[in-house]
């Protein structure tokens, strides 16, 4: 914030020095810009929105008050998000997102947050699907997806730690799957065996073919 506020007064000092003549008397230009520069500092978007409005129209080139007006558009609504979002309340803090591109569907500001809020959404999901697999097939796609989203939580330990614990957890489903669908041949042949002799002998084929499976799982 401190940043924003000292660009500001170089940029509305610059916008003052070209050499062009001001629409309106320079002192209430300053006063404008204090205002303005309070109300950034408290972190009143609202009253910063329309002094930059202000601003604006006494300084209509200002590309650094454009942006500004963009910005301060988009933090009255991330204002109003951010309660939400710390509470884990990903939907409603989507619902005031999506009123702010409502009313303002270009800025860019409130457009990154859309994009953040819906990848963050998806991390969640992959994450419960990862705690609770169906399988050690949707475990392993878990946890590709999960690789691939971690990229934007590089420091993330905890998901460090989880891909690696899941991997295990991956390894050990397979070998335990394998190991009841073996089992569950020999049942289906022991039975075939005295009802359908011709189903056991293809049965007993695919027992073998299994069989190195088995060792394999067993190591």
């Amino acid at each position: 914030m401190r940043l924003m506020i000292l660009c500001l007064a170089v940029a509305l000092l610059a916008a003052g020095c070209s050499g062009k003549k001001a629409k309106d008397p320079q002192l209430i230009n300053l006063r404008l810009t204090n205002d303005l520069i309070e109300s950034l500092a408290k972190d009143d978007h609202k009253t910063a929105l329309a002094q930059t409005v202000k601003l604006r129209t006494v300084l209509p080139e200002s590309s650094f008050l454009s942006q500004l007006e963009e910005s301060e558009i988009s933090n009255i609504y991330i204002k109003q998000a951010q309660p939400l979002l710390d509470r884990g309340d990903l939907e409603g803090t989507a619902k005031v997102i999506e009123r702010g591109l409502k009313d303002h569907p270009m800025n860019r500001y409130l457009l990154r947050c859309k994009q953040q809020l819906e990848q963050l959404g998806e991390f969640r999901k992959v994450i419960g699907d990862t705690l609770n697999p169906l399988g050690a097939a949707s475990l392993r796609t878990a946890i590709a997806k999960l690789k691939t989203l971690s990229a934007a939580y590089p420091q993330s330990t905890f998901v460090t730690q989880l891909i690696a614990d899941k991997e295990q957890q991956a390894a050990a489903m397979e070998k335990q799957e394998i190991r009841r669908a073996y089992d569950s041949l020999i049942y289906e042949y022991r039975i075939l065996s005295e009802t359908e002799p011709a189903l056991a002998g293809v049965l007993a084929a695919e027992i073998a073919y299994e069989k190195d499976n088995i060792e394999a799982s067993r190591q």
